[in-house]
């Protein structure tokens, strides 16, 4: 069923938002990454030892508190024992007794003094890091020998009254609290892999990758049941007729794998002028792609091969070859085993092989 106009106008701004989302996800990753290994082994440290983890937050901040003990105290990937994990947003009548009699400031350090000892671990959630009930709750929290990590943002005043500071990168109080979700499901597995010995989940391949990683994670997307398209080429000099071509590729399925033509392979189709640029660079293009999953170098001249082996569900080729001038042998490869068959729109007058010989053309008329 296709989308009414005004549909598409929103569909168009979120992946916009999601293209954003995930361009900020990919800065500032390691030291993001090293706060929540800090956290994931302190977490795993005090439970092991039989402490308890105490979590709160305000708002949405406070749903994430609830969803790290939960996560903790019920389980995350595996079935296990319970772990001693409380989320002190969970008592109305506690929170509001203590708001009444005391104030608010005092909501989550009460139940610190009466709840946790020098063993257990206190987990703050704030976006703005400024949330004074948390601020009081982390000295507390510290005067009392209880390690203390701040699910925060970078500079943020909670960060400076913690043992461990999981840093999401800058950005609005909705793209934190998104980051903090991703941490909290990463610091339980990290649990559940320190203290039972459970493997991590799957690794998540993308970007370039050899043939057998790309052809497993094509089993796990099979596995989980979503759709696979697959588009080959050169990709040599890379121009607007390609990036119309990996986006339409991208929009037939949940997942892109890209076939690229390694440089041997293109000298003997394109001659031995060819590639202009070579295939690592012509993979790292690729991989930086938002729509590309998975890159993979193939050697063949023609994908038949490769798609036998792949089997994506949706095979995507220029539209240069939809009247059926020109060869296509691997057309019949995916129809029989029930694949199908898109062919992308091209950009007129635009090919690689044209600006090369502009190029060319350029330079000649340079030297005379």
């Amino acid at each position: 069923m296709g989308l009414d106009s005004r549909t598409e106008v929103l569909a168009s701004q979120i992946a916009r938002r999601l293209a954003a989302r995930a361009s900020r996800a990919s800065r500032d990753n390691l030291a993001f990454a090293e706060g929540i290994a800090r956290a994931g082994a302190e977490v795993s440290r005090v439970l092991e030892a039989g402490g308890t983890v105490f979590a709160a937050g305000n708002g949405g901040s406070a749903t994430q508190s609830q969803h790290l003990t939960s996560e903790l105290v019920g389980r995350f990937r595996n079935d296990r024992r319970g772990l001693r994990a409380i989320s002190l947003t969970g008592e109305p009548a506690v929170l509001t007794a203590i708001g009444n009699d005391f104030g608010f400031d005092q909501v989550f350090a009460r139940q610190i003094e009466a709840l946790a000892g020098p063993d257990d671990l206190f987990i703050a959630f704030s976006t703005s890091g400024r949330s004074r009930n948390l601020l009081v709750a982390a000295d507390l929290a510290r005067e009392r020998g209880l390690v203390v990590v701040g699910m925060t943002a970078d500079g943020s005043e909670l960060g400076d009254r913690c043992h461990v500071v999981v840093n999401a990168p800058p950005g609005s109080t909705a793209s934190i609290q998104e980051d903090h979700l991703v941490a909290l499901h990463l610091i339980c597995e990290i649990v559940e892999s320190e203290i039972f010995g459970r493997s991590y989940g799957p690794e998540e391949l993308f970007g370039l990758v050899n043939s057998d990683e790309a052809l497993e994670q094509r089993e796990r997307w099979r596995t989980e049941g979503r759709a696979v398209a697959w588009t080959s080429g050169c990709f040599d000099l890379f121009h607007q007729g390609h990036l119309l071509a990996i986006e339409s590729a991208a929009a037939e399925a949940d997942a892109l794998i890209v076939g690229l033509n390694t440089d041997s392979s293109v000298r003997r189709i394109k001659g031995d002028d060819r590639p202009l640029v070579p295939e690592m660079e012509r993979a790292q293009i690729l991989s930086s792609m938002r729509m590309v999953d998975l890159v993979v170098l193939i050697d063949d001249d023609e994908p038949s091969e490769v798609l036998q082996r792949f089997e994506p569900d949706v095979y995507c080729k220029g539209s240069d070859y939809e009247d059926g001038a020109k060869p296509m042998p691997e057309k019949s490869v995916v129809e029989a085993y029930g694949g199908r068959v898109v062919f992308s729109p091209l950009v007129p007058g635009i090919s690689t092989s044209s600006r090369a010989r502009q190029i060319a053309l350029s330079r000649s008329n340079k030297k005379t």
